[in-house]
């Protein structure tokens, strides 16, 4: 079995609990619980006839006072930075929290999640992702109707294959 941890990252009420609870759990919820910490939780996927057991780390909303710690993000095999597609500001926040990153752990995969996709048209979508500007991964998902949050954790996991697997 192959065992990974995921972190997920970004700025206060930004999605990152509903995004772990709609993969984990396939569940979504209105009410807002800001956490407090870390939430760790876990999921197994076979995927090309492998186990693969995500460990998901659902770190504290950051913004101008407080930050990551970084022994939270130590061994983590790849990070999620999650981007409200409602308040632009959370961008900033993610490009931020994406520098620490990078300079916490070096060369690490790092994927953008746009959430509440639900919320915005197209345009905005759009308009956040050329901000961005960036070479890494960016998926566009709303936890509360699903959509495509099971293709952003189980793309990550399939990039923990090794290539003898089969996978590419």
């Amino acid at each position: 079995m192959i065992k990974k941890k995921i972190c997920l990252l970004g700025a206060f009420a930004v999605g990152k609990t509903s995004l772990m609870k709609r993969f984990v759990n396939s569940t979504f919820s209105e009410d807002y619980h800001s956490t407090i910490g870390a939430k760790v939780d876990s999921r197994e996927q076979e995927i090309h006839g492998q186990q693969v057991r995500m460990l998901i780390w659902d770190l504290a909303g950051e913004d101008i006072l407080t930050v990551v710690p970084k022994t939270f993000l130590r061994g983590a095999a790849a990070v999620i930075v999650v981007i409200d597609a409602t308040r632009e500001r959370s961008l900033d926040v993610a490009q931020s929290l994406a520098h620490t990153v990078r300079e916490s752990l070096g060369d690490i995969r790092i994927i953008y999640a746009i959430n509440k996709q639900d919320l915005v048209d197209d345009e905005v979508i759009e308009g956040l992702k050329s901000q961005l500007n960036t070479q890494e991964s960016v998926v566009v998902t709303s936890a509360k109707t699903g959509d495509h949050v099971e293709d952003l954790f189980l793309d990550l996991a399939t990039s923990f294959l090794a290539p003898s697997a089969g996978v590419q």
